[in-house]
C-alpha cells in the first residue's frame, strides 16, 4: 500500500513482486493466515487497484471469506478494521451481501463514536474519517453534542503540527500525523494509492482460436502444425495416399522460391509413365531342380518361325572366329612384350652389379 501510495508498481517497481507474493498465499478461499480476516481484507484493498475487480474469482472467494467474519453488531473487532473492512468492500458492493455488511458496518461505526467527537483515540478516528467518506457522506455531518472527527483531532494536535501531543513516544506521534493527513483530505485508501493494470497473461494458441482444452482431440498437434505452416497439405500427404487433388492442393499452397518457376498441377500430379513388360517369345515349361539346387527351365523345342529367329547368323558366327584369332595374337604380342622387358630389366642388373665389383 505504501509504494502504490508512492506510485510505485508492486508488480515490478522493486525487486520483490509483492502483487505476486498475496496472490500466491491464496489457498482457494482466503489470503494467508486462515484463522485470521485481516490479512484478506488489506489484500482485496491492494488487489482492487492492482487490476483485479469482483469479476476475477480470486476476489468473489475472499469477499465471501471476509463476510463470514462479521459479528452480529456489523463489526469486525473494532472500529479500526471495520473501517478498514468498508474501503475494501465498497467498491465490490454489486456482489451478494456486501451492501447489506456496509450497512450494518455503518451502524456500528455510529454507535462506537464518543461524546467528544472521536472513535476513542486518533489513529482510529482517522480510520473511522475514511470509512464515511467511502460510503459517500461527510465526516463532518457525524457529530456527537456538536462534536465532529475532526474537531476530536485538532485537539489532539500540538503547537509542532503533530498529533497525539500527549505521547511520549515520537514514533507514535509520527503514526498518528500520517494517517490524519488522508483522513482530513476526506480520501479513502483506494483513493490515495495508485492504480497499476494486472500484467497481460500469455494466451494459448487455441484460446485464440475459441477452443477450449477439453476439446482437443488426438489430432489437436497436427492441428495447431497446420496452423503454424505454410504448407498445411504437405502434412496432410504425409500420411495418406496422395492423389491428383491432393497434389493441386500442395502446389498452390506452396509458394515457388525467388526466381523459381511454379509447374502447373498436371506436371506434379500426372504419375510416371511405366514401359509394360515383354512378353516372352516361347512358353517356359514346369521348373525342375537341378543337383546342385539351382533351377533348371526346360529347353522348350522350336520349330520353323521360332528357331530361325533364335539361331545366329552367318556373318555373326564369322564375326566371332576374326575377334577370337586377334585377341589370340594381341596376347602373344603382350606376353613377349613383357617378357623382353624382364630380360632387358636382369640384364641391366647384372651389368650393375659387376661394375659394382
Amino acid at each position: 500500500m505504501a509504494l502504490m501510495s508512492l506510485n510505485i508498481s508492486p508488480y515490478d517497481g522493486v525487486k520483490t513482486n509483492y502483487v505476486k507474493k498475496i496472490v500466491d498465499s491464496f489457498d482457494g478461499r482466503q489470503f494467508g493466515d486462515v484463522s485470521l480476516y485481516n490479512d484478506d481484507i488489506f489484500a482485496l484493498l491492494v488487489l482492487e487497484k492492482a487490476g483485479y475487480s469482483e469479476a476475477d474469482g480470486i476476489v468473489k472467494q475472499a469477499v465471501g471469506f471476509v463476510l463470514g467474519k462479521q459479528t452480529a453488531n456489523g463489526s469486525w473487532s473494532g472500529v479500526d478494521l471495520t473501517a478498514a473492512a468498508v474501503q475494501a468492500l465498497k467498491p465490490l458492493e454489486s456482489l451478494a451481501g456486501v451492501s447489506a455488511a456496509l450497512f450494518k458496518a455503518k451502524t456500528f461505526l455510529a454507535g462506537a463514536q464518543g461524546a467528544d467527537g472521536g472513535f476513542g483515540n486518533s489513529f482510529t478516528t482517522t480510520w473511522a474519517m475514511q470509512a464515511i467518506a467511502a460510503l459517500g457522506e461527510e465526516p463532518d455531518d457525524w457529530r456527537k453534542n456538536g462534536l465532529s472527527p475532526q474537531s476530536f483531532l485538532a485537539a489532539k494536535q500540538a503547537a509542532d503540527g503533530g498529533l497525539e501531543k500527549d505521547d511520549a513516544y515520537p514514533d507514535n506521534r509520527v503514526w498518528a500525523t500520517a494517517y490524519a493527513l488522508p483522513a482530513v483530505q476526506k480520501k479513502t485508501w483506494l483513493e490515495v494509492m495508485k492504480s497499476f493494470a494486472k500484467p497481460a497473461e500469455p494466451v494459448l494458441l487455441n484460446e485464440l482460436s475459441g477452443t477450449n482444452n477439453s476439446q482437443l482431440t488426438a489430432t489437436s498437434t497436427l492441428e495447431i502444425a497446420e496452423v503454424a505452416s505454410s504448407s498445411p497439405a504437405v502434412l496432410n500427404l504425409a500420411t495418406t495416399t496422395p492423389t491428383k487433388a491432393d497434389a493441386e492442393k500442395v502446389i498452390e499452397s506452396v509458394k515457388p522460391a525467388a526466381g523459381e518457376k511454379k509447374q502447373p498441377p498436371s506436371a506434379l500430379a500426372a504419375p510416371a509413365k511405366v514401359a509394360a513388360p515383354k512378353a516372352p517369345a516361347g512358353k517356359i515349361s514346369q521348373l525342375r531342380p537341378s543337383v546342385q539346387g539351382a533351377v533348371e527351365a526346360k529347353e522348350p523345342e522350336r520349330t520353323g518361325a521360332s528357331a530361325a529367329l533364335i539361331q545366329p547368323a552367318d556373318n555373326q558366327a564369322e564375326e566371332k572366329q576374326a575377334l577370337g584369332t586377334k585377341i589370340s595374337v594381341l596376347t602373344k604380342k603382350t606376353f613377349s612384350a613383357v617378357t623382353d622387358t624382364i630380360m632387358a630389366g636382369i640384364f641391366f642388373l647384372l651389368k650393375l652389379l659387376t661394375g659394382l665389383l
